[in-house]
């Protein structure tokens, strides 16, 4: 949002209306794109632009997203500096990879090459790529693949924990 200079004692309803303003026109834009649909995987907690699921009507991974709850939660796997998540994560020059292998830790029956990739950019809401490599292949990510991988990381936990 653009920098408004007015003096507050003298003119505070006026820059309160141009706030209002500036924050309607936002949320216009964002309602207009024939792109955004919110992100039905959670509900707004923080201040800004609302979340724009990282997923399109049918299910693909899209570029245009921000904060969506399941990439999110999806990139939290991805653990920097040990081992405490099941992924991995790289940084340079501010943009990050990482890899988490897909198996059924649960079942401990390995699903052979299978490992999800994403990248993003600093600590931010976007996520720029997200892809699953099966053995040679490589595809873009589905919902239903980070619902999959959300699914067999938390059964892994739950088996660990309760041996």
């Amino acid at each position: 949002m653009p920098t408004i200079m007015i003096p507050i004692k003298d003119k505070k309803e006026e820059y309160l209306k141009l706030v209002e303003d500036e924050e309607k026109k936002i949320l216009e834009k964002q309602h207009a794109d024939p792109e955004f649909r919110g992100c039905p995987h959670g509900e707004k907690d923080w201040a800004g632009a609302d979340a724009n699921c990282a997923f399109g009507e049918d299910g693909f991974f899209k570029h245009d997203n921000w904060n969506c709850f399941l990439m999110n939660k999806v990139r939290s796997l991805c653990s920097q500096w040990d081992d405490s998540g099941p992924g991995i994560n790289m940084w340079h020059d501010d943009s990050y990879i990482g890899v988490i292998p897909i198996r059924d830790d649960a079942c401990e029956s390995p699903l052979s090459g299978r490992f999800a990739v994403l990248t993003w950019y600093k600590s931010r809401g976007k996520t720029d790529g997200f892809w699953i490599t099966d053995g040679y292949e490589m595809r873009v990510g589905h919902e239903g693949d980070a619902e999959e991988i959300l699914r067999l990381h938390s059964l892994a936990t739950k088996v660990k924990n309760d041996a």
